[in-house]
């Protein structure tokens, strides 16, 4: 039966396109499963390696309090590329268990991580910032950690492991005849012994940004993933100056979206929801949802500002007569002075 208390193992893939006529693709580098463990109870699914993903994509093992799920989505804009891989996890049941495995077996399963790979088309000869971003939040006995493979050689060149802090590294690639070909591996595993709970919420965030005739004053790197509606941000330059636009979309019509943006980077869940506030508020624009479910909101950037910031949508609606809660991922703004 399932319930409220199925959890989730959440592969979140964002990919923001950045004007090429090629598509970038994503595949299973190994099987990619969830399982879940209560009492005498297990579930497990999977789907199996070296297969090319038709996005939305979603794995998921269940029971009634303990659950997993494998999530795929795909956005896009002009500026960069982001692929965000989001495991999360809940276990409410005494000596129960959930997360990840790379088994292809429902009757012999191990936890373990398991991965993808994302294949980015380009010129050769073409350069690239490339971020790795570990961010989230842990509870009772659980775990989280991320390998990255720039080159997808089999030997990842940056690992981590989730922390009350985020983790982040940045390459300068140059794209071969092959474009960018990355490998990103999560392991996320939360257990409980005869009483308690346990669960975590870890994002692995790769945003590729081409910087071949790229003048933009700023980069953008998405942090987390929303729980509906979906924030992309953009730069450009008009007669009035440098602006910067946020977007949202998938927000639920006629709702009040309210923009908060902050200097410092969070993980703070709503109560009641599986949403998170992702950066502490210094200042909040609102307006109503347009009928299609989007908003924008655009600002002008002084010539002289110079650091980083953070932005969220979070969206307020109605329902069943009460008030519904839902955010957007988050986006961090960095910019130069112009």
């Amino acid at each position: 039966m399932k319930s409220s208390y199925l959890v989730a193992s959440v592969c979140s893939l964002a990919v923001l396109t950045s004007g090429l006529q090629a598509q970038t693709t994503v595949e299973t580098g190994s099987n990619v499963a969830s399982f879940a463990r209560q009492a005498n109870s297990s579930d497990f699914s999977f789907i199996a390696a070296s297969m090319r993903v038709r996005l939305p994509m979603t794995v998921t093992s269940q029971l009634r309090q303990a659950g997993a799920t494998t999530y795929a989505t795909l956005f896009s804009n002009s500026t960069q590329t982001t692929v965000n891989l989001q495991e999360v996890a809940q276990v409410d049941s005494p000596n129960s268990s959930a997360g990840t495995s790379a088994s292809n077996s429902s009757q012999s399963y191990v936890p373990g991580a398991h991965s993808i790979v994302v294949r980015y088309p380009a010129q050769s000869g073409a350069k690239f910032n490339v971020i790795a971003t570990l961010s989230g939040s842990m509870q009772g006995t659980s775990a989280v950690s991320a390998e990255v493979d720039i080159d997808n050689n089999g030997r990842p060149d940056w690992s981590a492991k989730l922390s009350t802090t985020p983790a982040t590294m940045r390459w300068q690639l140059t794209a071969t005849a092959a474009g960018l070909v990355i490998g990103m591996k999560t392991e996320g595993l939360a257990t409980t012994g005869a009483s308690g709970s346990s669960s975590y919420n870890g994002t692995l965030a790769i945003d590729i940004i081409p910087t071949g005739g790229n003048t933009g004053r700023c980069t953008f790197a998405n942090v987390g993933t929303g729980c509906g509606p979906v924030l992309a941000a953009s730069e450009s330059v008009e007669p009035s100056g440098d602006v910067l636009t946020f977007t949202t979309t998938n927000a639920t019509p006629r709702g009040v979206a309210v923009l908060v943006l902050g200097g410092t980077a969070i993980n703070v869940p709503f109560p009641g929801t599986r949403c998170y506030l992702y950066t502490q508020p210094l200042i909040m624009v609102s307006q109503v949802v347009g009928a299609r479910g989007a908003t924008s909101d655009r600002f002008n950037l002084p010539k002289d500002f110079e650091g980083k910031f953070y932005g969220q949508n979070v969206v307020l609606s109605l329902g069943g007569g009460n008030i519904v809660v839902q955010s957007t991922n988050g986006i961090s703004v960095d910019c130069r002075k112009g």
